[in-house]
């Protein structure tokens, strides 16, 4: 996509204002407000009316609502916790707990509880990492071990945190999905039945585009390698592709997803899960039902002579 000198000069713009704030001392607020400005003016420059980027303005708060709720309800309760001196007590109590002998794994877990109740790394590091790290230069642990534990622990729970702004914040840009109806029209084109829930896009290959990744239908291979697990699976691709041809019916078709997701993997992975393959061939044939049998066998076999095996001569 052609990006345009001018849209480049107006982010270099920002840049440098954002950045000359940060190193002046201006709140970050000021900063973004005067960048939101300076976007303003390209816009307009643009052709669009002052009403056109109000609304987009809009559109784009109300894309962002729950994250924008979310960061003040953790600002009052942090703002609460330090003013009743909830987190300073937690440090407190949990000093006591240090052990030269445990101090890495309490490290840790200590640094990780913090930041599952605060929802904050930075802010975890800051306290309870600091004093993980001055207790264990005076215990005399390893420092390296405990700043990784001190790490691991902060950014572990934050992950974990209900009240984590990053981890909310990430998970609801996942869920915006702009033009929804384009992007579902998009994938259908492509072969994939698609569908939008809650704000994510579903998507499952139709019948037609499992046909096409399984053009080998009907082929069979000849074994010629040596190795007793590849053999193996291709004997049983051996079995599936001379099973008769059927629709695929809702367990054939997870039978093909699985033999899909499975062949995605490594070698050693795929050979380890060819037993999970086979049980779900075997209980679909006890219903009879060989429906995805054909397919799913082209996909080993396929596999298998990427991997150095022929294809049996008809």
């Amino acid at each position: 996509m052609k990006v345009h000198t001018s849209e480049t000069a107006v982010l270099v713009v920002f840049a440098v204002t954002l950045i000359g704030c940060i190193l002046a001392g201006i709140p970050i607020l000021a900063a973004l407000a005067l960048g939101y400005l300076i976007f303003f003016a390209y816009t307009l420059s643009r052709g669009y009316t002052v009403r056109d980027i109000l609304g987009m303005s809009w559109k784009g708060i109300k894309t962002a609502k729950n994250i924008l709720i979310t960061f003040l309800l953790i600002g009052m309760l942090t703002a609460l916790w330090r003013a009743a001196g909830t987190i300073p007590a937690i440090v407190s109590y949990c000093a006591g707990l240090m052990n030269p002998s445990v101090m890495i794994l309490m490290a840790f877990l200590l640094n990780c509880l913090v930041s599952v109740l605060t929802g904050t790394a930075f802010g975890t590091s800051a306290t309870m990492g600091v004093i993980c790290m001055t207790m264990a230069k005076a215990m005399g642990c390893n420092e390296i071990l405990t700043g990784g534990a001190i790490l691991s622990g902060v950014f572990f729970g934050d992950r974990c945190s209900p009240v984590s702004t990053s981890a909310l914040l990430v998970s609801d840009a996942a869920r915006r999905c702009g033009d929804v109806r384009t992007l579902l029209d998009a994938c259908r084109t492509a072969g994939f039945a698609a569908e939008e829930r809650d704000g994510l896009l579903l998507l499952t290959p139709t019948d037609s585009t499992l046909s096409a990744l399984c053009g080998a239908c009907g082929q069979t291979v000849r074994i010629t390698d040596w190795d007793e697990e590849k053999a193996s699976a291709a004997a049983f691709s051996v079995r599936l592709t001379r099973r008769k041809d059927a629709p695929l019916t809702a367990d054939g078709r997870r039978l093909v997803l699985e033999t899909l997701r499975l062949l995605s993997q490594d070698d050693a992975h795929i050979l380890m899960g060819m037993a999970g393959i086979r049980a779900r061939a075997a209980a679909q044939l006890r219903r009879k039902d060989e429906s995805g049998m054909r397919e799913a066998g082209a996909l080993i076999a396929e596999w298998y002579m990427e991997k150095g095996g022929h294809r049996r001569e008809n």
